[in-house]
């Protein structure tokens, strides 16, 4: 079976997936199974285990054995120590700093690691529905919603990618009716076109920003929730 470009064509064998901790069935029958994503995330770890020993053995020898994930330290070998400073959080970066493979942890350190996690193409896409999920339960919360569930629904531009490695789209079902929300790249889609009776907003936004009489874009997470925010107080 040809594998698509947006998978991973030889996920590593030593590895299982990060979500539901088992192997991989590349050449098997069920297309979910035979795909596999990747996906980035940066995660801070105390390195005191460490004490005494070289960043290069940290990464070639505890990190090297994980099977969760390919874990990498920071392009800029970001390592903070708060007992450095007792008022405050001392940052050392890159070799200006003298952090380097041959850098000696000490006590306190903590790494910034970059991991290369992999999982079936299921258990990605249920992850990513979760954490759009949680997200959007949040903002809705902040904007003084105090019912709401949320159903996702296919990505509003791109639906095929999207489910391979982005959050989907929602419907929120609120007091007020449902709100559909979704990121588009780094702009925030809600759209209140479902609520009856039809409901002319537009004029609630003021800002430089794409607005339509039943839909607004918002640029970025806090936008968002002001925005709801007005939504919720001009239907209640």
């Amino acid at each position: 079976m040809p594998v698509p470009e947006w998978c991973v064509e030889n996920p590593p064998k030593n590895l299982v997936c990060s979500e539901c901790g088992q192997g991989w069935n590349v050449l098997g029958s069920g297309p979910d199974l035979d795909h596999v994503m990747s996906h980035e995330t940066t995660r801070e770890i105390g390195l005191d285990r460490f004490v005494g020993k070289s960043i290069r053995t940290v990464l070639t020898g505890s990190f090297n054995r994980r099977i969760d994930g390919l874990y990498g330290m920071d392009p800029f070998w970001h390592i903070t120590n708060e007992l450095l400073i007792p008022d405050g959080k001392y940052t050392r970066k890159g070799k200006e700093g003298g952090i380097c493979l041959d850098y000696v942890v000490q006590k306190g350190d903590v790494g910034v690691f970059k991991i290369v996690r992999f999982a079936h193409f299921t258990c990605n896409r249920t992850r990513l529905t979760a954490e759009g999920r949680n997200s959007f339960d949040e903002m809705f919360h902040k904007a003084g919603f105090t019912q709401k569930w949320f159903q996702a629904i296919p990505h509003g531009h791109f639906p095929t990618v999207t489910a391979m490695k982005d959050w989907p789209w929602y419907i929120a079902h609120t007091e007020v009716g449902p709100i559909r929300v979704g990121w588009q790249a780094r702009v925030l889609n809600i759209n209140w076109e479902q609520i009856t009776p039809k409901r002319d907003l537009e004029h609630l936004f003021t800002e430089n920003v794409t607005k339509m009489p039943h839909e607004a874009h918002a640029n970025d997470t806090a936008q968002g929730i002001e925005f709801l925010r007005r939504i919720r107080e001009a239907l209640a």
